[in-house]
């Protein structure tokens, strides 16, 4: 039997301030999908066991992370199957539109409730002609916003399923006919698309944009980490990462037998996961004081390919970067590079030349 409204939103703040102002159960549903692999096909028990190790340094390890799933995907079927109207709040960002297509490509309940289901997806609200997510508004502003929700049809459904299908191809290259498109239907999916092909190494620097704003951005004296927070997050037009996820991203630049940066402060690397039950606070961040490096400097000027230096394996959405020779986006020519998996490690400089 349906009793309620059901809000859906992509963030823990978004939900506890709309909870205050709008009636109804409110939900956060949120996975950093951007870091894979994303598996495909049906096999619930393959995609949870996937996304907990991706999620592992995030929430603590593997089984915590997939405890986390499970319950989070089974609270939210049965809030749908209670609810006689549900409404998505999905910013315009990169984390949020993955995350809007993949619930409405795999979420089996969602789509069963599609002529209940409403979407609000905004990137400006009244007086705020950029809104970098629903959870900066105050709690006043909110409710205004139904008003703007559009009804779900079928034709959404195979929009999201086609954006889905592209999103996690083991290959870039459907990415990029994403971000060349038009998308009436999800019309920040084509900005969400391009911003994935940046976080695919440089062609020159083998750094993704997130890693090569973190580190021109310590380089230029954000030596703290709040405040290189804070500058990141301006660099982009739409910020899709929260602290845990940018610190991550630090932490790799501060590894290898050559780092980029180093950091100093009560433990070798920033905390990252929340501490478990019964465990000690970490260390408050702003105990930590981030450092630039000879090598650091040589590799943002493309003398010193960080694939090169550190050839870990990882995955950008559900494409496999393994070692130097991978796939590569060039930001000048606004394309798609595959290097060969025999590339010697040379300078930026050469890289460059093979595109």
């Amino acid at each position: 039997m349906t009793t309620a409204s059901l809000h859906i939103h992509s963030g823990d703040a978004a939900a506890g301030l709309a909870r205050g102002v709008i009636a109804g159960t409110h939900l956060s549903w949120h996975d950093l999908l951007m870091n894979g692999p994303l598996p495909s096909g049906d096999d619930d028990d393959a995609w949870y066991e996937t996304r907990a190790g991706a999620l592992a340094p995030f929430a603590g390890g593997a089984d915590k992370a997939g405890r986390f799933l499970r319950q989070r995907d089974q609270d939210l079927t049965a809030a749908i199957a209670a609810a006689s109207e549900i409404t998505l709040w999905f910013d315009a960002c990169l984390y949020d539109q993955l995350l809007l297509c993949a619930l409405l490509a795999r979420n089996q309940a969602l789509r069963s409730a599609l002529s209940r289901t409403y979407l609000l997806c905004l990137d400006s609200a009244p007086g705020r002609p950029r809104l970098l997510g629903f959870g900066e508004l105050s709690a006043a502003e909110l409710p205004p916003l139904l008003a703007r929700r559009v009804p779900l049809t079928a034709a959404h459904l195979a929009a999201a399923d086609d954006a889905w299908q592209a999103f996690t191809a083991p290959t870039p290259e459907p990415w990029l006919a994403l971000a060349q498109g038009d998308n009436p239907l999800f019309p920040y999916v084509p900005a969400a698309a391009q911003r994935l092909l940046e976080q695919l190494p440089c062609v020159r620097t083998g750094l993704d944009r997130l890693e090569y704003e973190i580190l021109s951005g310590v380089l230029d004296g954000f030596s703290q980490p709040v405040a290189l927070f804070k500058h990141v997050s301006a660099q982009e037009t739409m910020p899709y990462f929260g602290d845990s996820m940018l610190w991550h991203a630090l932490n790799a630049l501060c590894d290898g037998p050559t780092p980029l940066l180093q950091l100093r402060g009560p433990t070798p690397r920033l905390p990252v996961a929340a501490p478990a039950a019964g465990e000690a606070a970490p260390s408050p961040i702003s105990s930590y004081t981030i450092l630039g490096t000879l090598q650091g400097m040589r590799s943002l000027w493309g003398w010193g390919d960080w694939r090169v230096l550190r050839p870990v394996k990882r995955y950008v959405a559900n494409v496999l970067l393994d070692g130097p020779g991978c796939w590569r986006w060039d930001r000048w020519q606004q394309r798609l590079c595959l290097l060969p998996a025999t590339t010697p490690a040379r300078s930026g400089a050469t890289w460059g030349a093979l595109t």
